[in-house]
């Protein structure tokens, strides 16, 4: 057995994401989270949908916030983006039906591309690397 070769270090706060607690944790907060939205489908995501629009507006806030900061650059271009942030998330305040329409898109997308991902990793692997797994994994994604 060789020794593993040295490579870049990770900052410290990144080393701890990378054992196995951070795995069981991570997976643990993701089955909760699924159990909610599967047992609440409805209120659970009307609610990501009023949690996405507060995030829009606050982050418009900080953005209009930040243009009187004579130190900033590109002020103008923060003032739009936040003035943008700011309708949007109102939009998406207003009009949850079109906001979990587009949480929804974004999911379904996400998975779609995760799953090709998976797909394309497992056949591009050598024959001894379990490939029917990751085969399996990328036909039923999401996990």
């Amino acid at each position: 057995m060789q020794p593993e070769e040295p490579g870049p270090q990770l900052p410290p706060g990144f080393s701890a994401a990378t054992g196995w607690q951070a795995m069981v944790f991570v997976g643990v907060v993701t089955v909760l989270l699924g159990l909610i939205v599967a047992l609440h489908p409805s209120g659970s995501l009307n609610v990501i949908a009023v949690l996405l629009g507060v995030l829009l507006v606050i982050s418009g806030i900080f953005d209009l916030v930040r243009v009187f900061d004579r130190r900033e650059t590109h002020r103008v271009w923060l003032g739009i983006a936040g003035l943008l942030l700011v309708v949007i998330g109102v939009l998406l305040i207003r009009h949850l039906d079109l906001t979990v329409a587009l949480v929804g898109l974004v999911i379904g997308i996400t998975w779609i591309v995760q799953g090709l991902a998976e797909l394309v990793d497992a056949f591009s692997g050598g024959p001894g690397e379990r490939r029917g797994w990751w085969i399996f994994f990328g036909l039923t994604a999401p996990r």
